[in-house]
């Protein structure tokens, strides 16, 4: 990279709160707990619990009078996008040369079986038009942008459980290709009963007699992730725009890797060179400065243990691991995002979050067990997706 690019502004819409100092504080309490799902009904599913939102009102965050005919997952990201905006001073900037970048894996899911439902039970002449542009992929994005009046560039990532680090990545090439002078980038999901049973009948979520199902991020008895929602999203600009701004930088990227093998029998090769990617500048190794690896540990064993495996062979200093599944579940296209964030919060409080409901690691690493303060300088945040996408950004201190 021949720039470096700061992280100006933040925005979260999480189970954990609306801003990082609530987002910071629940992360590191290790007291928050997965629920019952109650917007679809879960009869027929294996696993009953997720990591819901269950308080968000968006009109406290968005400024248009009809909010009724967008789905939750672009209102996650509208949302998300403007506390960005307004966090990173650039709500009155020129916004011809601000863009943004969504990432999603099921955007549109929700509101394309909405109207097959409507059509079903009544027809053509009951599906209304207001409801369909919620039905192609790219309207999370399109809609923030109409939001916030950004007339730069607009798209949609979809690289599967990466996808929130790989729209970050597009935008940085936005930004190093001076482009733009400043992207809104990060990731959107929403709970949905499709998506639930899809990875309940692929065996891939927790579940238990009686709703005792956990996330056991990198444990030995982890049975299979949880699934959460939300939407994070970051302001990006030059190091040197955002000095000549005056405005707080969170932390940096100063390097960053994406690539993709379909092949599960080099899987772990293929991770391991996303990171080794990202952990090179200019021929420099960064692997002995690496102070914390955010990683995707979700409670998949077969999951987890390849992470494992691959952070094993990569370090030799044993930086810190942690994960956030057991907060918020794998929030799937904004999973990705939510790592940036756990790296940026802990390069900016100076301390390592644990990974909550971890007791019996699966390999002796430096898995962050109790919140703990420690110098963090460099930061490797990583994102994986278990069909063949890998990606990873290298953030440093500002």
């Amino acid at each position: 990279m021949d720039k470096v690019i700061a992280i100006s502004g933040v925005g979260v819409i999480s189970n954990l709160g609306y801003n990082i100092h609530d987002y910071w504080e629940n992360r590191k309490s290790k007291q928050i707990r997965s629920s019952e799902i109650t917007d679809f009904d879960t009869t027929s599913l294996k696993a009953k619990k997720a990591y819901p939102i269950t308080d968000f009102q968006p009109k406290e965050f968005m400024e248009r009078r009809f909010i009724k005919p967008l789905d939750q997952i672009t209102r996650y990201c509208i949302s998300g996008s403007g506390l960005a905006m307004k966090d990173a001073k650039l709500d009155t900037a020129d916004k011809t040369r601000i863009g943004l970048v969504a990432g999603s894996v099921y955007h549109g899911i929700f509101s394309i079986f909405n109207i097959k439902e409507t059509y079903q039970q009544g027809g053509i002449p009951e599906v209304s038009p207001v409801y369909f542009p919620g039905t192609v992929f790219n309207a999370s994005g399109a809609q923030a942008a109409i939001e916030w009046k950004l007339t730069g560039p607009n798209c949609t990532v979809n690289t599967g459980m990466t996808s929130g680090l790989s729209a970050i990545v597009k935008g940085v090439e936005y930004l190093l290709l001076n482009k733009v002078n400043a992207m809104f980038c990060g990731g959107n999901e929403m709970l949905f009963d499709y998506i639930m049973n899809k990875y309940d009948r692929l065996d891939k979520l927790s579940y238990g007699s009686n709703g005792n199902e956990q996330c056991l991020p990198f444990d030995q008895k982890g049975n299979g992730m949880m699934l959460g929602e939300g939407a994070c999203y970051f302001a990006l600009e030059t190091a040197e725009s955002a000095k000549n701004r005056n405005v707080k930088v969170y932390a940096e990227i100063i390097n960053y890797s994406c690539n993709f093998n379909p092949d599960k029998n080099t899987r772990l090769e293929s991770f391991m060179d996303c990171m080794q990617k990202a952990l090179t500048i200019n021929g420099q190794k960064y692997n002995d400065k690496i102070d914390l690896v955010v990683a995707d540990g979700c409670g998949d064993l077969q999951y987890d243990m390849l992470l494992a495996q691959a952070i094993q062979s990569t370090f030799s200093n044993k930086p810190y691991i942690t994960s956030n599944k057991g907060c918020i579940g794998h929030t799937l296209g904004a999973s990705g995002a939510f790592n940036l964030l756990d790296g940026m919060l802990c390069i900016q409080n100076q301390a390592v979050i644990p990974v909550q409901n971890l007791h019996d690691p699966i390999l002796p690493l430096n898995f962050v067990r109790e919140y703990t303060n420690s110098s963090i300088n460099n930061v490797l945040v990583t994102s994986f997706d278990p069909d063949g996408n890998n990606a990873c950004i290298l953030l440093r201190k500002a």
